[in-house]
């Protein structure tokens, strides 16, 4: 009965910051510019994924002691918006060619092949700067800030996703065994997701190496589900 009831506490938190974090990018997405660039910015963070690379971040924080629920869920909110350009480029005819992406017409589908690059492009400054805005919220010393900039940069960069997509690009014979497979998945799609633990960790002001952090995420998740009130946190 135990197992079933964490299963309930961890589905209930799961949703929550799917919603904060959804309405977070709604405000966000509302700030663009009525351009056709800012038009497929908008359209891309609308659509409705799992959003665990902001509940990664946003447990490692709660669980680590951390109380500022506004600005963490800015920070996750730019966690998200960094996946959210790699997946538009991902669905480029250049890369995987695909038609629909959460069960919506791909960005590239509806706004051209040319603003789908520019807009993806786009997201990453973006990202950046709601970053950065979170971060000054938090009140981190300079030194933290630099550290969280600087993973968020190597994780999504060519040592991490950009590194992965390159690798799942070239794919096909070059895919040798299982060794090779976890490699690009590590890249690809590990990296954000391991960033997203340790920038909620460095975002709660921990002192030792966040990166032995994510060995116990599902447990933090799970303890942080059960301890808080769900319905009782501010809404992002």
């Amino acid at each position: 009965m135990k197992s079933v009831a964490l299963s309930h506490a961890l589905d209930d938190f799961l949703e929550y910051q799917r919603v904060s974090t959804n309405a977070l990018l709604q405000r966000i997405g509302a700030e663009l510019t009525g351009s056709t660039v800012g038009r497929a910015m908008q359209y891309a963070l609308q659509g409705d994924g799992k959003r665990l690379r902001p509940a990664f971040c946003v447990a490692a924080y709660w669980a680590l002691g951390g109380s500022n629920e506004l600005a963490i869920q800015r920070l996750a909110a730019a966690l998200e918006i960094l996946h959210t350009y790699s997946l538009v480029h991902d669905d480029l005819p250049c890369m995987d060619n695909d038609d629909v992406r959460r069960g919506r017409t791909t960005t590239h589908r509806v706004f051209g092949d040319g603003v789908a690059i520019v807009a993806g492009a786009a997201l990453i400054p973006l990202a950046f700067r709601v970053a950065g805005q979170a971060l000054g919220e938090l009140a981190l010393p300079q030194a933290a800030r630099k550290r969280v900039i600087a993973l968020l940069a190597e994780a999504a960069g060519a040592a991490g996703m950009v590194g992965g997509q390159l690798l799942d690009l070239r794919g096909g014979a070059h895919i040798t065994g299982v060794a090779e497979l976890e490699h690009i998945h590590a890249a690809k799609t590990g990296a954000l997701i391991e960033a997203a633990c340790m920038t909620g960790a460095l975002a709660a002001e921990l002192d030792e190496d966040p990166g032995k952090l994510s060995e116990d995420l599902l447990s933090w998740v799970i303890d942080c589900a059960e301890s808080r009130s769900i319905t009782g946190c501010v809404s992002a």
